[in-house]
């Protein structure tokens, strides 16, 4: 049989309250080892619900911040928020879109085409002419490849 807690489930609940769910946080304010307050979490179900309460609502605060900077137009913010979130539409990680950088042979090809003319002496168009941009390792969130 378990020894008898030195706590009540009461206490380890107010200690919960303003920790951010963070357990280091709540075991410090109640005294006692992270050990013995992850025992009291698997003890009492109504500490385990009030530990997942406070944890959920530093969440809703972070998304909070999140939708306060998506509102300001802060880039940074809205592409972060489309890798960790727009997966089912397409976006993902930088790294997931790597193999649609254009090839050395491309980029070639291009540059060459870009001061180039064809066969009647007209410039031949490049994807820039036709309104659509390259895809930069920098557009992608990518370093620069390295000098080989």
């Amino acid at each position: 049989m378990p020894p008898t807690p030195k706590r009540s489930a009461r206490d380890v609940i107010v200690a919960i309250a303003g920790s951010w769910g963070i357990k280091t946080i709540a075991a410090r304010k109640l005294g006692v080892a992270r050990q013995t307050f992850d025992s009291y979490v698997k003890r009492w179900p109504s500490v385990k619900a009030a530990l997942v309460d406070e944890a959920e609502s530093a969440l809703d605060m972070a998304e909070t911040n999140v939708v306060k900077a998506l509102l300001g137009g802060c880039l940074k913010t809205a592409k972060w928020y489309l890798m960790a979130k727009g997966g089912a539409r397409g976006y993902g990680r930088p790294a997931d879109f790597a193999h649609l950088l254009p090839s050395e042979e491309a980029i070639t090809e291009v540059a060459w085409r870009e001061t180039n003319v064809g066969e009647d002496k007209t410039p031949i168009p490049t994807p820039t002419d036709l309104g659509v941009p390259g895809l930069s390792r920098s557009d992608l969130g990518l370093p620069p490849e390295e000098d080989k």
